[in-house]
């Protein structure tokens, strides 16, 4: 089957994309005062779809016209795009269209015939006008006053002025380019101390293969460092650059390793518990390392430090429980250690930890979700967030002077400055997600929202009419409800992040918890309204809410002492005081016949209680994460990464494979079995990675 290629327009030498100004014969592009230079196939790729602007462009045919039969991989496009993106400012100026092409989206049109910065950059000033003698008589009366005044300040200004607050040096982000070409997920980068190689993970296929790799930054060449079935990652470099620390999980075992790049031994530095809290980072002068793990059977991450001879580590932190101490780094000196406290899996504040004195103070308060942070100076920081709907890198000081670095990307992850300040390494992530149903062994599932965003954890209705989703399509994460008059959108959060739907059996009404700046909360709010009050409970720290069978009972897990459980208050009563359900579990799903399945803090698996007491029912639970299993009847059905699908007698406690599902499946996709054995589920569209290197200017 052939496909017609879109007539090109015919563009001149210099054109504008939006609002930028393109010189291509100069593979130039101008935004204000900066000059971004591309490579002459990036700039050929951006020619392309500029004369072609709205249309598709197929990827076969792109790639044909500007590598005119040259062998490369589709990496090589998928790099120029992704550039792209990054000159512009913005992912979605290039739709993906999954297995088809790239559209590019902004309007382009012809510069103006004059002086190109001047007609762009500059404003239209009147012409001049002659003064009158009047005119002049007033301006000799002002300049005297300004004279006085000037005398005046002159005299009295050092009595009266206040010290200001001195202001930050702006960074300007000169170019970005990829790292590597390497194909899959590349993640957490960090730079040797003389800032000439890259570290970073690469998972390519299985999921639980995960290995080192370090870039050579002045010929771009890349080596493997690891090899095997383990999840290897989070590395850090020793303070000669001779080693690498990292993270090793092997099934159950978790484990601190020193790696020695020149002679490829390995040194066992100690134990550990959740290799996914676990990023090791090695102190200025080499001899320690700081990092998060895991205490209290998983209600608490906590601040370790650990001497890199002898592995004999100290506690730090001490948060409360259901607290989450994360991503620890120490300051440039060496004196304090930056880290994130977080309520469940959302890091709000940024903390410093004294070594000395073993004080902590928090340091800033983020309206919206922190995703890493970093000191650049003793007195200034940057951390990624999407605290106005788009994420940004922003960079702040101690004086509270802010600079907020648009980086173009959907998600922001494992950003790293080199040690002169001079480069920025970064995970660049493009994200698209939609509701899709499908049955097991389907080909091919179909869509069932209309979102070119993020679209995840649908929860259908008990009567299967309607669904309640999470939404990012108006730049936030906010619940949708989806039925037969179409879609409209339930709650307008802005930033509370909403997770965990679950309908009432019998009314229109929809529980969910949030994430706020002041902790977790549970929440319910009436569907059956255009703008509905939100009820939330008092109780800071709970979440993943449900409802009994019958509907009287509203239920939800929470803190308590060490562990999470299950507590149970009247369904539309706030003020009524909770009561237990279950020990030491955490989102739990009803039983028709009365019990229900959940999860445990800190253990493997899907445990069931019928009334005869706990027992695990499905250990595979790795590999489908918490949202993507239900309880339908006597049986649940569990989603794994791979698409492939479980289910699981709960009475017998056998498992089986009933088949796969279609789609890419991520963490959130969340599960739910329709009346006609259907699934809905939400299947990623886009999920594509990059690392990138940005060269930084201070001024």
């Amino acid at each position: 089957m052939t496909h017609a290629v879109p007539p090109p327009t015919s563009l001149p030498a210099r054109f504008c994309v939006g609002g930028v100004l393109v010189d291509a014969a100069a593979n130039e592009v101008l935004q204000g005062e900066s000059v971004q230079r591309l490579e002459s196939r990036t700039m050929a790729v951006l020619v392309y779809l500029a004369q072609r602007s709205g249309e598709v462009a197929r990827r076969e045919e792109l790639m044909a016209d500007v590598w005119r039969g040259r062998i490369v991989t589709d990496d090589s496009l998928t790099r120029a795009i992704a550039q792209l993106r990054q000159v512009f400012n913005d992912s979605t100026a290039i739709e993906t269209l999954p297995k088809v092409g790239y559209r590019l989206k902004w309007p382009v049109t012809a510069a103006p015939a004059q002086d190109i910065e001047s007609a762009v950059f500059a404003p239209e000033l009147p012409p001049p006008v002659a003064p009158s003698a009047r005119a002049h008589s007033l301006r000799n009366l002002l300049l005297s006053l300004a004279a006085l005044i000037v005398l005046l300040a002159f005299y009295w200004w050092p009595k009266l002025r206040t010290p200001e607050r001195a202001t930050m040096q702006p960074l300007v982000i000169q170019s970005v380019t990829p790292v590597t070409a390497l194909p899959g997920v590349k993640r957490m980068p960090r730079f040797s101390r003389d800032g000439q190689q890259l570290v970073f993970d690469l998972q390519n296929g299985d999921l639980s293969d995960r290995d080192i790799w370090v870039v050579d930054l002045p010929t771009w060449s890349a080596r493997q460092i690891t090899r095997g079935g383990a999840v290897e990652q989070h590395a850090d470099w020793t303070a000669d650059g001779t080693a690498l620390i990292y993270t090793r999980m092997e099934g159950s075992r978790c484990e601190l390793v020193r790696k020695s790049l020149v002679t490829g031994v390995e040194h066992i530095i100690r134990t550990c518990r959740f290799g996914a809290f676990v990023r090791p980072r090695v102190s200025p002068d080499g001899t320690t390392i700081v990092y998060s793990d895991l205490i209290d059977n998983g209600t608490q991450a906590v601040l370790f430090e650990a001497d890199l001879r002898s592995g004999v580590q100290r506690q730090l932190t001490s948060p409360k429980p259901a607290w989450f101490d994360l991503y620890p780094d120490y300051t440039p000196d060496g004196k304090q250690i930056l880290f994130g406290r977080a309520t469940l899996s959302a890091v709000r504040d940024l903390y410093l930890f004294d070594r000395a004195s073993g004080l902590e103070h928090r340091l800033h308060h983020e309206p919206g979700i922190i995703t890493d942070a970093m000191m650049e100076q003793p007195d200034r920081f940057l951390f990624a967030t999407q605290r106005t709907g788009q994420m940004q890198l922003i960079r702040r000081d101690t004086a509270g002077n802010e600079q907020a670095l648009g980086l173009g990307a959907d998600f922001i992850r494992g950003a790293t400055l080199s040690h002169d300040r001079q480069r920025l390494a970064f995970e660049s992530w493009t994200i698209r997600e939609r509701i899709v149903r499908a049955r097991s062994g389907d080909a091919e599932a179909s869509d069932i929202s209309i979102s070119s965003r993020v679209d995840r954890g649908p929860k259908l209705s008990p009567d299967g009419r309607a669904f309640a989703f999470i939404s990012t399509r108006d730049g936030y994460a906010n619940i949708w409800i989806s039925d037969s008059s179409g879609e409209r959108q339930l709650t307008h959060f802005r930033p509370e992040d909403p997770e965990f739907l679950s309908w009432h059996p019998k009314l229109p009404a929809l529980a969910f918890s949030i994430t706020r700046d002041d902790g977790s909360f549970v929440c319910m709010i009436d569907t059956s309204v255009t703008s509905p009050a939100l009820r939330c409970r008092t109780q800071a720290g709970a979440a993943a809410p449900f409802w009994s069978p019958d509907g009287k009972a509203f239920r939800y897990a929470a803190p308590d002492g060490k562990d999470f459980s299950v507590f149970e208050v009247d369904a539309f009563d706030s003020t009524a005081p909770p009561r237990r359900v279950i020990a030491d579990a955490y989102y739990a799903q009803p039983l028709a016949g009365g019990g229900h399945c959940f999860q445990r803090s800190g253990r493997d698996g899907i445990w069931c209680d019928r009334g005869d007491g706990k027992r695990m029912v499905l250990p595979e639970h790795a590999w489908f994460a918490h949202k993507n299993w239900t309880v339908d009847g006597g049986h649940i059905y569990a989603l794994q990464l791979d698409g492939r699908l479980l289910v699981t007698d709960i009475a017998a406690g056998k498992t089986e494979l009933v088949g796969t599902l279609p789609g890419r499946i991520h963490p959130t996709s969340g599960l739910n079995r329709a009346a006609d054995g259907s699934f809905v589920y939400a299947a990623l569209t886009t999920y594509e990675s990059e690392l990138l290197l940005a060269e930084l200017v201070t001024h």
